[in-house]
C-alpha cells in the first residue's frame, strides 16, 4: 500500500511514552509493513537495517516487542496493519468487480443496439432555448436599495 489512514489521536495515545528513537523506529516499521504488505523479517537486526537504524537495535527491539507479534516462520506482524491491508484489498476487489460488471453491461448494450446511434446536429445558429424555471419573471432591482457605483 502506498497510502494508509493515520489516526493521530490513536497513535499519540499509544506511543506517548516512547523515546524519540523508539518513535522513529515505530513509524518506520509501520511504513515498511504497509509498503511491503507482508510481515517484517523475524530477526530484529534485519528490521533495523530495513529502516536504517542499524546503530539503534535496542530501540528497534523494544518497539518490536511492544507493538508487533513475532511468528518465527513468517516474521513480525502488526494487528492494525494486517486489518487495514485486508480492508484495502477487499475494497479493491469490490471496485474491480464493479468495474468489470459495468464494462460487461456496456458491452452487452452495444451488442444489442439495432444500429449506430445518429447524433442530431443543430441546423440553426440560434442559441439553445433557456431552461424553464419555476418563476419566469425577470429579476428586478429593489427600488428602495441604492445601486452600488464604484
Amino acid at each position: 500500500m502506498h497510502f494508509y489512514l493515520f489516526h493521530i489521536g490513536d497513535y499519540s495515545a499509544h506511543t506517548g511514552h516512547l523515546t524519540l528513537l523508539e518513535d522513529l523506529a515505530y513509524r518506520r516499521l509501520l511504513d515498511r509493513a504497509y509498503l511491503q504488505e507482508k510481515p517484517l523479517p523475524a530477526r530484529s537486526e534485519d528490521c533495523a537495517r530495513l529502516i536504517a537504524l542499524r546503530d539503534n537495535i535496542e530501540d528497534v527491539e523494544s518497539v518490536l516487542g511492544e507493538f508487533f507479534k513475532l511468528d518465527p516462520d513468517d516474521g513480525y506482524s502488526h494487528g492494525r496493519v494486517d486489518m487495514e491491508i485486508a480492508k484495502a484489498n477487499r475494497l479493491q476487489e469490490s471496485r474491480s468487480k464493479g468495474g468489470k460488471a459495468t464494462a460487461a453491461k456496456r458491452a452487452h448494450q452495444q451488442r444489442t443496439t439495432t444500429g449506430p446511434v445518429e447524433h442530431q446536429q443543430r441546423t440553426s445558429s440560434a442559441p439553445p432555448p433557456l431552461p424553464k424555471t419555476q418563476d419566469p419573471r425577470p429579476i428586478t432591482r429593489n427600488p428602495d436599495v441604492p445601486e452600488y457605483r464604484p
